[in-house]
């Protein structure tokens, strides 16, 4: 679906720049860049979004667990927000996904290279020696999880915001100065 939509809108490039006589009104010409423009959330749609539903299966299938076990137990234990995970070598993209809190463990899913959904990252509660705030990418305002052996951030203007979401989902207890 990705590639019809970036064709789409490569398409409706070439005419508007290239065929501006085609259109028989004004009104035709302005509405394609609407409908170019229009396509532009639609491809980060399909490039990007892991719905929390497709989570829950993917997450299921990884820890072997069914899918109607792994339902009910997800609306009870699984926690998630979209969110980039900043790249370790800082040249590539950010890496999307849905970041899931399941029992005790953390996993980043997303769409891989090729195109399907599955666990990018994961890592064990316990791991966990501490959370930090700020800019993480950039001015990009997020997250960093620092564990045991690594530290990984994250790009999420929402967890920046509501820490205490962040704290929750990790069974942390917020104290109150």
């Amino acid at each position: 679906m990705s590639i019809i939509t970036k064709g789409l809108i490569l398409l409706i490039f070439l005419v508007v720049i290239f065929g501006q006589g085609l259109f028989p009104s004004r009104a035709m010409y302005w509405s394609a860049y609407f409908v170019m423009f229009a396509l532009v959330p639609a491809l980060w749609f399909f490039e990007f979004w892991v719905s929390e539903k497709r989570a829950r299966k993917v997450l299921a299938s990884s820890t072997g667990e069914s899918t109607e076990e792994a339902g009910k137990n997800a609306d009870d234990t699984v926690e998630s927000v979209f969110v980039g995970m900043v790249p370790d070598d800082n040249n590539s993209d950010l890496c999307r996904g849905r970041l899931c809190f399941v029992n005790n463990r953390i996993a980043l899913v997303g769409r891989g290279k090729d195109r399907k959904v599955k666990v990018l990252w994961l890592a064990e509660k316990k791991d966990i020696r501490s959370v930090g705030f700020g800019t993480v990418a950039g001015v990009r305002k997020g997250f960093t999880l620092h564990l045991q052996d690594e530290d990984r951030s994250f790009v999420s203007k929402r967890i920046y915001k509501h820490r205490e979401t962040l704290y929750e989902a990790l069974g942390w207890e917020i104290r109150e100065k």
